[in-house]
């Protein structure tokens, strides 16, 4: 008679598997597909085309402060509260306007609607908050022997930029923007062609810069070539030396 033998069954030893921990709200994240604020912010970077490119350069430090706060916050995590907690946080501690809040309110109100095209999230936080009510007080110009004063301390170009804000209203951005071809030297007429409302309008020359713009062309220009390419407006502007205590028209709003 043959036996066979049977093998024994062994137990199963129990292995385990337990994941790290993961923080909330990092694990509903995970669970619901729900980007962090960073994560969907690097989304928007990339994909999203609503912004002029001199809108993306305006609001970059906006965005960078943002990410700073609320980076490791799920989207979906983010409330009207919390949102509201830092911007008087950032009024108290770091002296913004009510200008300044409403920039970063109305960049969050643009990432959210934007979540909600893509599908992250339904609800948004910022449809509870109301923009603030801004100061409408015009910064004092400065007076004709003022202006004059101030020119005088002013080397090139920065001296014909100042005349030429001064004469013409034109914004800094649109004296950045300036091309030799804008400027018809005979007729003595400039060209702004991208104003804030999408048109174009032509401005006459004083005789003060019927001087002044011939005066920069030492080189020839090509028609394309920009002005005033390679000058830093805003930290010419600061650097100017102020007539009698008074602060120049770009410190106190010249845009």
């Amino acid at each position: 008679m043959t036996i066979v033998s049977r093998p024994v069954p062994r137990r199963r030893q129990s292995v385990n598997l337990r994941l790290p921990a993961i923080e909330e709200p990092k694990r509903r994240v995970l669970e619901a597909g729900v980007p962090l604020f960073r994560e969907f912010l690097t989304e928007f970077r990339q994909d999203f085309g609503g912004w002029s490119p001199v809108t993306w350069r305006g609001l970059s430090g906006v965005l960078r402060n943002l990410e700073a706060e609320f980076g490791e916050v799920a989207l979906s995590e983010i409330t009207p509260r919390e949102i509201d907690r830092y911007l008087s946080r950032r009024r108290r501690e770091d002296g913004i306007t009510a200008a300044t809040c409403n920039r970063y309110l109305a960049a969050l109100k643009t990432l959210y609607k934007q979540a909600r095209i893509w599908g992250y999230v339904e609800n948004l936080p910022t449809d509870a908050l109301q923009m603030q009510k801004e100061s409408s007080k015009v910064p004092d110009a400065l007076s004709d022997d003022e202006l004059e004063r101030l020119l005088q301390h002013c080397a090139e170009p920065i001296h014909t930029i100042v005349a030429l804000a001064a004469d013409t209203g034109m914004r800094k951005s649109e004296i950045g923007r300036l091309c030799w071809s804008d400027l018809d030297l005979e007729t003595g007429l400039i060209t702004v062609r991208k104003t804030k409302n999408g048109r174009f309008r032509a401005i006459p020359m004083t005789t003060r810069l019927r001087k002044l713009l011939p005066a920069l062309m030492s080189n020839p220009q090509t028609p394309e070539a920009s002005v005033f390419a390679s000058v830093d407006i805003a930290r010419k502007l600061t650097a100017a030396p102020a007539p009698a205590g008074q602060r120049l028209p770009g410190t106190y709003g010249w845009t």
